[in-house]
């Protein structure tokens, strides 16, 4: 069966195999010229490319032609194969114009790329060729039932939606303005306008809501914009933006930004508010770094933390860096969370405030650490001054014993080793920005 071509000749299209088949001829009493019209096969159907880039396989065909040449032909019960595409249903139309395939009824197919593969099972498909090489050039599906996104070695991808868009030169699939649900392992989120690079294992989209579990970040998320990264150990980066916020069964954080790297396990945080149950601790920071096999936190840019300590005392405390280090257990519903807070480091610019019953302290120094062990806090300046009660103390060192309201004289002995610096306070760990 031939076909016209782009310069209006024509070539070789198909090569039919049938059983049976009945032509339907016309002839023009003018230039007496006989062209096949319609041929009508009966029983299982072979539609072949000249080079065997497409097979089509069907119960039954009709072929209609246009002055000789192939215009379109529809069958039934059909099976189809190309280079990169896989696919069976119900029914089956192909249209010459426009290169289009479309696929009707109960279709389950496969597409093949260099990033991995797709798994679709929906009820209406229109698939367009580059011409007369029959690759696929894109796939519309609707009414979908079923999409996973496969890679060897990784775990699927798979997302609930009722249509998709896939460019198949680039290997990106995209699902319009809706919210659709992308699910991967324990990890749920529900995307606006999501869409997925198969060659970079990305998904991109705007408004997220969800739930985040990987390696050790486990929590409630939404932000405006999100990117998700994937790979064969599991989620491999997690950004969100723009009103983000993050909540668990221990503490919930508010940010314009939070970016979890999984390998590294660190997570960035811009603009962060931050609340933990335990010790009723709230935290202001222009950034944040969490370093979660150590349990660390480092916020920089001018943070503030205030919290409470029984229900008699209060405190906030401001500098130009802090470090918290916390304890960590497992909840009912198998999440991690912040039960204490062991120790709180602060340096440069050093300003806090406590307030108790009858009294109110407080204390500017270069730096100082709390550690709950002890429940002392160890302070250092040049000099350190603590005002309390009216009386005002000037020392290089100081140690406050929250237990007892005391104020005693420092050193090794009775506070923090700040020469040896046991916790590594002082030291910066993080890499990244």
């Amino acid at each position: 069966i031939r076909a016209k071509t782009a310069g209006g000749g024509k070539t070789e299209r198909w090569v039919l195999r049938t059983g049976e088949a009945d032509l339907t001829i016309k002839s023009e009493r003018e230039s007496k010229k006989v062209q096949p019209e319609r041929i009508d096969c009966v029983g299982v159907v072979e539609l072949v490319s000249p080079e065997q880039k497409l097979l089509l396989r069907v119960n039954g065909l009709q072929v209609r032609l246009r002055d000789g040449v192939f215009e379109e032909c529809e069958g039934e019960e059909f099976k189809f194969e190309s280079e990169k595409m896989t696919a069976t249903g119900k029914k089956i139309v192909l249209t010459e114009k426009g290169n289009l395939l479309r696929l009707i009824g109960e279709v389950k197919g496969e597409l093949k790329g260099t990033g991995g593969k797709i798994e679709l099972e929906c009820e209406k498909v229109n698939v367009r060729f580059e011409e007369a090489e029959y690759k696929v050039v894109s796939l519309e599906a609707e009414e979908v039932r079923r999409c996973l996104v496969r890679k060897e070695k990784m775990e699927n991808l798979d997302v609930l939606t009722e249509s998709l868009f896939y460019n198949a030169v680039e290997e990106r699939l995209s699902f319009g303005e809706k919210d659709v649900q992308l699910v991967y392992g324990e990890s749920k989120f529900s995307i606006k306008d999501l869409k997925i690079d198969m060659r970079r294992m990305e998904a991109t989209g705007g408004r997220v809501t969800g739930v985040i579990d990987s390696k050790g970040l486990k929590g409630d998320v939404s932000a405006e914009k999100t990117r998700l990264s994937f790979a064969e150990d599991g989620l491999r980066e997690a950004d969100f933006e723009e009103n983000v916020r993050f909540d668990t069964e221990g503490f919930s954080l508010e940010s314009s930004r939070l970016d979890f790297d999984s390998p590294a396990q660190e997570v960035l945080i811009k603009d962060v508010k931050l609340a933990s149950k335990a010790d009723a601790l709230r935290v202001a920071a222009r950034d944040c770094f969490v370093f979660l096999p150590l349990r660390r936190v480092e916020f920089e840019g001018s943070p503030k933390v205030s919290g409470t300590r029984g229900e008699k005392q209060k405190w906030w405390l401001e500098a130009e860096r802090m470090v918290v280090v916390y304890k960590e257990t497992t909840s009912s519903k198998g999440r991690m969370q912040i039960e204490s807070i062991d120790s709180l480091y602060a340096e440069k610019s050093v300003k806090a405030e406590i307030e108790e019953e009858k009294s109110t302290g407080r204390l500017s120094c270069e730096k100082c650490v709390y550690l709950k062990e002890s429940s002392k806090v160890s302070i250092m300046g040049a000099p350190a001054v603590i005002e309390r009660g009216g009386a005002v103390l000037r020392e290089k060192e100081f140690v406050y014993d929250l237990s007892k309201g005391v104020v005693e004289s420092g050193g090794k002995d009775s506070g923090y080793d700040w020469e040896l610096d046991p916790l590594k306070l002082k030291e910066k760990k993080r890499k990244r920005e």
